[in-house]
């Protein structure tokens, strides 16, 4: 079977190699010869995708796959792909979709959309949210040139969906910048992050950061309470996502911030970043 998939195969071959991409034996030659034909059978791995019966370890090795597929059905197919039920499937098509996002194939997708879309993932309970860990898969990263030498998380995907609509690499430097012990820096990515994102985001997101800092406690409680609809809102049926009051810490005193602007946040995140990078890796290499 592996002599016959490294010959070049035509599309109409490409429903009954997808099944075997599920395939521990021979999943990553599947995976090589539909690569190629991708654009032509863009349709056939969409279908594949978002099909649930399938099996989560061959729906997590199409999105790889998809990457090289026609453009904009690929994203489409990757977007709905956010709600699959697998947290593994969600995590790798938001890393393609991101890719094709930046390159302009998701141009139909609203804030709003992205930001529900968040919502919906940040709805899991926090245990399980903090147990979350990627199924190391050799043969899913393969075929899209990744590595996996850090230990992906339900944090990293949220801050990838919430850059195909927000500036993703200012995104990508405050979710590292949070990962550091730095509190000064820690509030400088809180900071920015409370002038993106929505009030009702921040406080789901916020007690997932898993910090019991002063300044974070603060954004947690700050957040919660702007989170909640007023009573009049609620009366003229206006939409709401109130978020229970219950998961916000007491925040202690917190020293104020004289203000300052998106520029200068911006600016002193991009200006340590290098060493945020250093800092990560010594954890890494410790852990």
């Amino acid at each position: 079977m592996r002599h016959a998939l490294a010959r070049e195969i035509g599309p109409e071959a490409a429903p009954h190699v997808i099944d075997l991409l599920g395939r521990e034996d021979v999943g990553r030659e599947a995976g090589a010869a539909l690569a190629p034909i991708a654009t032509v059978c863009t349709g056939v791995l969409a279908d594949a995708l978002l099909d649930q019966r399938r099996s989560p370890t061959l729906r997590r090795r199409i999105p790889s796959i998809l990457v090289h597929g026609e453009p904009r059905l690929a994203a489409w197919t990757l977007w709905k792909s956010l709600a699959d039920p697998d947290f593994d499937v969600r995590y790798r098509a938001g890393a393609v979709l991101a890719k094709l996002a930046a390159e302009g194939h998701l141009d139909y997708v609203s804030q709003d959309e992205v930001f529900e879309a968040v919502r919906r993932e940040l709805l899991a309970d926090p245990t399980e949210w903090k147990a979350r860990q990627l199924v190391e898969d050799l043969v899913a990263a393969a075929h899209n040139g990744d590595t996996e030498g850090h230990a992906p998380s339900g944090l990293e995907h949220v801050f990838r969906v919430l850059g195909l609509v927000l500036p993703a690499e200012p995104l990508r430097i405050a979710l590292h910048a949070m990962q550091v012990d730095d509190p000064d820096l820690r509030g400088t990515a809180l900071e920015y992050l409370e002038s993106i994102l929505p009030a009702d985001v921040r406080a789901q997101l916020w007690p997932l950061l898993d910090s019991d800092e002063p300044a974070v406690a603060s954004a947690v409680a700050s957040a919660a309470a702007a989170a909640i609809p007023h009573p009049a809102q609620a009366a003229d049926g206006s939409r709401g996502h109130p978020v229970p009051v219950a998961r916000a810490r007491t925040a202690p005193p917190v020293a104020p911030r004289a203000p300052r602007s998106m520029d200068q946040l911006l600016a002193e995140l991009s200006g340590a970043y290098p060493a945020v990078v250093s800092r990560l890796k010594q954890r890494r290499g410790r852990a």
